[in-house]
């Protein structure tokens, strides 16, 4: 079986967006990329084995940075 996916999987971008999350639309991608390559990733999960099963061609440092916690970022 190929671990390309051509769309995301529907189901998955319907529930996450009932979520209505305050997300920009290059952070929703982000989400998107993410759980994709979470489902396609075999054995160890890191964001590299993400990265490699989506086939994006981002750095993985936009990958690595979009799951860090800033400074101006507020918390519960």
């Amino acid at each position: 079986m190929s671990n390309i996916m051509v769309t995301f999987y529907s189901p998955i971008v319907n529930f996450i967006l009932t979520l209505k999350l305050c997300l920009s639309k290059p952070q929703m991608n982000h989400i998107f990329t993410f759980v994709n390559g979470i489902i396609l990733t075999d054995g160890r999960i890191n964001v590299f084995q993400i990265r490699r099963s989506t086939n994006e061609k981002r750095d993985l440092s936009c990958m690595t940075r979009f799951l860090t916690i800033h400074r101006g970022a507020r918390t519960m």
